[in-house]
């Protein structure tokens, strides 16, 4: 039992242990994994879907190549809510070659001015890669709040 709690307690240093900064803030990556990293390029990092209707789902294909010397591996991708939903490659994409995240947007619920981001984690330094998807969501006319027209005035 004693041999249980010492290795907990181990296992609760270690994982508190703050992590390396750079001067930025960013958190930086440890050195014996340096020797694969690698570098991705994107065509753009922002989407503007312009105006859109609320209820209304729409696609994005977010082009990337990566540039570096390593397989580039994306580890995971998160929206920044519910409504906005990541599917990226689960295979090491190979030096030189390209690929897609694809981004859902559902605009259910949603109005007026939508800035979304993904945040791709990924083997690069820095390891955070953030995109944006940005639209208008129009409210259509029999959702809009009208003043009562039984009221009158005299």
């Amino acid at each position: 039992m004693k041999g249980i709690i010492v290795f907990i307690s181990v296992l609760v240093f270690i994982s508190c242990q703050p992590s390396q900064k750079d001067t930025n803030g960013e958190a930086k990556i440890s050195s014996d994994i340096v020797g694969k990293l690698t570098e991705i390029e994107f065509e753009e990092e922002t989407h503007d879907f312009g105006d859109i209707m609320q209820g209304e789902v729409v696609k994005y294909n977010f082009k990337f190549k990566n540039t570096g010397d390593n397989d580039l591996i994306i580890s995971s991708a998160m929206g920044s809510c519910g409504c906005t939903v990541p599917n990226w490659p689960k295979q090491p994409i190979a030096p030189g070659k390209e690929g897609y995240i694809e981004i859902e947007f559902n605009s259910a619920g949603k109005s007026g001015k939508q800035d979304k981001t993904v945040s791709i984690i990924t083997n690069c330094d820095p390891s955070t890669k953030v995109v944006h998807i940005l639209c208008n969501v129009a409210v259509p006319k029999e959702n809009v709040v009208t003043p009562d027209a039984s009221v009158t005035t005299q």
